[in-house]
């Protein structure tokens, strides 16, 4: 089968990427689930996608903010700290899959899979992604493939996904697109 992996405007649509190395396990589905089992991923997705949101959220201003907004802030700092030491011990209490290369949006995937071997186009997927380490909770993807086998990359088309989900993955990797250009900025100053 060896095939040539899509370009990515094709696999992307021309949309932002989040691409980075997470724990991401893939499961082979024998047929699409049903409207009430993608109405429940749905559902867990959106919760998950919130709480990210929410972690991540930008922080106060002190010089912007009068008022107690000093005060906020170092209330904020510490709930932060304090997610990150519970998100520590709970990764190691739930070992999280492996880490494997990621390039996804909410319209394609594309996936460092070796051990996958050659999958036939069509092949529905369970993508199970944890997107930050401060909450261990996956956003689970169903993927069909488009392409898999070539260098030992699977590419492939996210599906059912509600509105809802879409945007608010769309804005993770706005976020996270936000981000990379503010370093890559600092490193260059």
């Amino acid at each position: 089968m060896n095939q040539q992996v899509l370009p990515e405007s094709d696999l992307f649509r021309d949309q932002l990427v989040f691409e980075g190395t997470v724990p991401l396990s893939i499961h082979c589905l024998d047929c699409m689930p049903d409207d009430e089992q993608l109405t429940l991923v749905n559902i867990s997705n959106e919760k998950v996608l919130r709480m990210v949101a929410a972690l991540d959220e930008m922080h106060i201003d002190v010089h912007e903010e009068p008022g107690h907004a000093h005060d906020i802030a170092r209330l904020e700092f510490k709930i932060n700290m304090l997610m990150d030491l519970v998100g520590q011990v709970i990764e190691r209490q739930l070992e999280l899959p492996a880490r494997r290369q990621v390039s996804v949006n909410a319209h394609g995937i594309q996936i460092e899979s070796p051990e996958l071997g050659d999958l036939a186009p069509g092949q529905l997927l369970q993508v199970s992604t944890y997107f930050i380490d401060t909450y261990p909770r996956p956003v689970e993807l169903i993927v069909s493939v488009t392409q898999s086998g070539a260098d030992a990359v699977l590419a492939g088309q996210v599906v059912s996904l509600s509105e809802a989900v879409q945007d608010l993955l769309d804005r993770l990797i706005f976020r996270q697109h936000r981000r990379n250009i503010a370093q890559h900025r600092k490193t260059r100053s």
